[in-house]
C-alpha cells in the first residue's frame, strides 16, 4: 500500500465556527427576510473577515436546522372542466 507521506503525516483540525454561527444568527434576527449576500455584506461592513465559501457553509447548516421543513399536501389528480359543445 503506498500512500504519500503528506497525506501519512496530515491531521485534521477542529473547525470552530461558533463565531460566524454567532453572528448570523444576529443578523437573521434584526432582519428575518436577508438573504446570505445581504448578511454577508453586513458583517463585512462591521470589519469581520471570514472566508465567504466558510461563511455559506455555515449559513447553508444554520438554514437546514433551523427552516421548518416543507410539507406539500398531497392532492389527487387535477380534473380539468372539459367544455362539450353541442
Amino acid at each position: 500500500m503506498q500512500l504519500s507521506r503528506s497525506r501519512f503525516y496530515y491531521r485534521e483540525h477542529q473547525r470552530d465556527d461558533s463565531q460566524i454561527e454567532q453572528e448570523l444568527l444576529r443578523q437573521a434576527q434584526t432582519d428575518v427576510s436577508a438573504g446570505f449576500w445581504k448578511m454577508q455584506k453586513t458583517i463585512r461592513k462591521k470589519q469581520l473577515q471570514w472566508n465567504h465559501k466558510r461563511e455559506h457553509r455555515v449559513y447553508s447548516k444554520l438554514k437546514a436546522q433551523h427552516s421548518p421543513q416543507s410539507q406539500t399536501q398531497a392532492t389527487g389528480p387535477r380534473t380539468a372542466a372539459i367544455a362539450t359543445t353541442g
